[in-house]
């Protein structure tokens, strides 16, 4: 199985527009369907600075996701600058 993992990047949360980050595809030896514990478990393997906060994904309509806050914004102490990490099935992967 293929997995997409996209890490988008926002300004002040909410309804803020994402800016894309990075984009990859990764291959996993397992052929199950993916689940919040996978995903955690990807992610966390991937990018093991997120810490426990790997292990909190949260079922969206894009994949399982988990956000995390990388600093404020200027001139605003309750705005911050937000980074997504988004893990989902890779669609092409049924292609030929």
């Amino acid at each position: 199985m293929r997995v997409r993992l996209t890490i988008t990047e926002s300004k002040g949360g909410g309804k803020a527009p994402e800016a894309l980050i990075s984009e990859r595809i990764i291959e996993t030896e397992s052929h199950k369907r993916l689940t919040g514990k996978r995903a955690a478990q990807i992610l966390a393997r991937e990018h093991p600075e997120l810490g426990i906060l790997a292990r909190v994904m949260v079922k969206t309509a894009k994949g399982w996701s988990v956000s995390v806050s990388t600093e404020p914004m200027p001139n605003c102490r309750y705005h911050y600058v937000w980074r997504h990490f988004c893990v989902a099935a890779d669609e092409s992967a049924s292609e030929p």
